[in-house]
């Protein structure tokens, strides 16, 4: 009986007798179940006599367990990363560019409507594009709050985001604004904390461990 050669991710049913390769390398169930940190339970954990030839039952092997970020820390962490934004919009764009630092309301609607105020505010739109997009795609997987709480953004499997689905999920959160900011509340009553733009873009938000 011949095996279907595929890349695994996350758990997987392993058949006794299967081979497992590293590369073009064939290694033992149990010798990269253990460098892995997963366990290889005994042959007498799976149990026999399951209706398979040899007595012997499918092996499961169950990678790390997910642990999903807190609902106040992803609020507490969206705080920081929005006065971080801010920070940077108003160093870009700032009380300087109005006419001899004018505070007035009407001549500052006047810059903000004008060709300048739409290029400075499209800029500001980049600036806080890249910052999610590229951070959570990062190997940190996490913008600067998100670092600050101990969290991190990740798909499904755990695994760290292309810089594609960091976008998606950067746009997503249009979805989650629109409806009063109810795509956010969300991550408190999910079953996988995820807010809407969470479910849109397929990631999850985790603690690091």
């Amino acid at each position: 009986m011949g095996f279907e050669r595929r890349r695994v991710q996350g758990p997987t049913i392993v058949l006794p007798g299967q081979p497992l390769f590293l590369g073009s390398i064939e290694v033992s169930p149990r010798d990269i179940a253990h460098r892995c940190g997963l366990q290889w339970p005994d042959m007498h954990q799976v149990g026999a006599g399951q209706g398979r030839a040899g007595g012997s039952a499918p092996t499961l092997l169950e990678g790390p367990r997910l642990h999903y970020a807190g609902f106040w820390k992803r609020v507490g962490a969206s705080i920081l990363d929005g006065l971080i934004v801010a920070a940077v919009s108003f160093a870009a764009f700032g009380a300087s560019r109005l006419p001899n630092g004018q505070t007035n309301p009407d001549e500052v609607f006047r810059v903000l409507f004008s060709d300048q105020g739409l290029v400075e505010g499209l800029r500001g739109f980049l600036i806080q594009w890249a910052y999610y997009a590229v951070m959570e795609s990062s190997p940190q997987q996490a913008t600067l709050g998100k670092m600050a709480a101990g969290i991190k953004v990740a798909d499904l499997h755990g695994n760290r985001l292309g810089f594609g689905r960091a976008t998606g999920r950067y746009f997503g959160k249009t979805a989650s604004t629109i409806i009063c900011g109810a795509g956010y509340l969300m991550a408190a009553f999910t079953e996988k904390k995820q807010t809407l733009h969470d479910l849109m873009a397929g990631t999850l938000v985790l603690e690091k461990r």
